[in-house]
């Protein structure tokens, strides 16, 4: 018995239909039941996001060898990344592949036990990804709004950029950004696009700012 292939919809037969939302300096639609506190928004969409359980089309097509690959850690599963004529595949091993065109993200989720982390990759490794194909460079990295200019702090995993970005929103700064930077070269200037407006930090991390809990 063979499974039914998910149908990959076309992104303007959606702009009406799905939620909209601001991140990144881009209008997202989706009906994907976010956790983070979204930004809506009323324009047009940049880029739609679905999920399915189903196989897509593309799914059989022989991807050959990844361009890129990471080793399995304690806390992260392998991540391998395929490139097709018109589409780059992000395959999360055992958990969900994302299927990247410049007007949509398509996520085959492959174990209903990890859906949670699908919200995870894609504001994350996934959008970064998508944002430089299109030409945006994505940092990692936290940023805040000082006297009207963007300040910026890089770093690996568990290195303080939030923590940095929290002590200086304690000093009545605005956060710009957490974990992912898109930068973009204007006329006379670089700018930093606005991510939504929540902090990835870790127990351990957070408790200075917001006591145990």
């Amino acid at each position: 018995m063979t499974s039914q292939a998910a149908v990959i919809p076309e992104p303007r037969s959606l702009t009406t239909s799905y939620p909209a939302y601001d991140i990144f300096g881009l209008t997202l639609a989706s009906d994907f039941p976010f956790v983070n506190r979204l930004m809506p928004s009323a324009d047009l969409p940049d880029l739609v996001f679905t999920c399915t359980p189903e196989p897509l089309p593309l799914d059989g097509q022989d991807l050959g060898a990844p361009i890129y690959a990471t080793d399995a850690s304690e806390e992260e599963s392998s991540v391998y990344l395929y490139q097709l004529d018109g589409c780059n595949v992000l395959c999360f091993a055992g958990m969900a592949d994302f299927y990247l065109w410049p007007g949509r993200i398509v996520c085959h989720l492959l174990d209903p036990a990890h859906e949670d982390l699908v919200e995870i990759r894609l504001l994350g490794p996934v959008l970064s990804l998508w944002l430089e194909q299109q030409g945006i460079l994505a940092l990692h990295a936290s940023a805040v709004l000082v006297e009207g200019q963007a300040v910026a702090f890089l770093s690996s995993n568990k290195g303080g950029k939030s923590a940095l970005a929290a002590a200086l929103m304690q000093r009545g700064h605005s956060l710009l950004t957490d974990d992912i930077l898109p930068v973009e070269h204007g006329e006379s200037a670089f700018f930093g696009r606005p991510s939504y407006p929540q902090m990835r930090m870790w127990p351990e991390e957070a408790d200075p700012f917001l006591g145990p809990h």
